[in-house]
């Protein structure tokens, strides 16, 4: 997957997280647990809080909502170069094949 490529991984957990807690543990083959350390220490790294824990389910902060929509545009304007990218270049190897 491109994002696999591009994101770590716990960027991926927080954009999955913004779901649902349980889901996105399985999708990412971790314990609830184990997702909670990996979101804990990326918000330890930002420096910020990115979801409210008092609420169940957890849901994103006013901080968390704003990240979330900046990261996912982010994600999507990365596939799109990467994909126009990867289009110009089969384009210039076709071309290769054909002289």
């Amino acid at each position: 997957m491109l994002e696999d490529a591009v994101y770590t991984h716990e960027w991926l957990l927080f954009i999955s997280l913004c779901g649902s807690m349980k889901e996105s543990a399985e999708l990412f083959s971790l314990s609830t647990s184990a997702a909670s350390r990996a979101l804990k220490r990326l918000e330890d790294t930002l420096e910020v809080t990115l979801f409210d824990r008092c609420s169940k389910p957890m849901t994103p902060t006013p901080d968390g909502k704003i990240l979330y929509s900046r990261v996912k545009t982010a994600m999507k304007s990365t596939r799109e170069a990467l994909e126009n990218v990867r289009e110009k270049n089969s384009l210039h190897s076709e071309l290769k094949m054909v002289s």
